[in-house]
């Protein structure tokens, strides 16, 4: 399994605190079967391009005091929505995840969605990178309305959910999100987002099979294994969501999810 979000780079964010802790939670991760976890810190908003660099710097370094006999880690990076962004990924690529660099982890504010999200998103595809969104089910504008999430996935953005939104009986309303989206086909990555050995740790499995209720066990095994290896790989999923009208307004239903990889971008 590939865990494509994980914060296991100490002291650069909120995730894992020191080294000791990051090698915790790769200990965990191997437990669970995980091969391999990109290292995805926080970019926030206010971060300068050479404070990016540095935290992408850090994620070597780690890799340098680690045993060979852990699992691979990629590097990576969760980026807060900004209206520079294009400039920034084009001044910054490092922060794109794995080595093809077309695919950008995107996190958005977690209340209400930007006037600026659509245009940039789509500026980002233009120059032929796909945007990922982190944790779709976690956004009060989701919860809201999650048609303006489904129209972001259909006009070629990926989403993602977390492990333990699938998994932790706190959870309730994002997890009944989570388990919404997959059923309508919305949902392409399940991701740890793990921060701690503990608290979200970096475990994967508990969530497939709970996925695996609702949506085929195969495809929600292509969410950990297939789909994160063709990002990484710079290469291209191709999706249809369907559409069902229900009542007076149009929903959106993925009848199925068509994965279709093109050849390397």
């Amino acid at each position: 399994m590939i865990d494509l979000h994980a914060h296991i780079v100490p002291m650069v964010d909120d995730g894992a605190s020191s080294l000791e802790e990051s090698v915790k939670m790769l200990r965990v991760a191997k437990q669970d079967g995980i091969s391999t976890v990109v290292a995805t810190p926080h970019i926030y908003e206010l971060d300068s391009e050479d404070q990016a660099k540095a935290k992408i710097s850090a994620i070597e370094d780690l890799k340098r005091h680690l045993k060979q006999d852990t699992v691979k880690i990629v590097s990576g990076a969760e980026v807060m929505l900004r209206e520079d962004l294009i400039e920034f990924v084009e001044k910054c690529p490092e922060i794109l995840l794995g080595q093809g660099g077309k695919y950008i982890l995107v996190e958005m504010p977690i209340y209400n969605l930007p006037f600026f999200a659509e245009e940039i998103l789509f500026k980002l595809q233009l120059r032929q990178i796909t945007p990922i969104i982190a944790h779709v089910e976690r956004y009060f504008w989701v919860w809201k309305n999650p048609e303006r999430l489904y129209r972001l996935v259909e006009s070629g953005c990926l989403a993602q959910v977390n492990a333990s939104s699938l998994t932790d009986r706190k959870r309730a309303k994002s997890k009944a999100i989570a388990i919404k989206m997959l059923k309508d086909g919305i949902v392409q990555l399940i991701a740890s987002d793990a921060h701690s050995p503990s608290t979200r740790p970096p475990i994967l499995s508990r969530a497939i099979a709970e996925a695996s209720k609702y949506i085929d066990e195969h495809l929600a095994l292509q969410m950990v294994t297939t789909f994160p290896q063709v990002i990484l790989d710079g290469e291209r999923i191709k999706w249809e969501v369907g559409r069902k009208n229900s009542g007076k307004r149009s929903r959106f239903f993925g009848k199925f999810l068509r994965a279709v990889l093109l050849g390397k971008g």
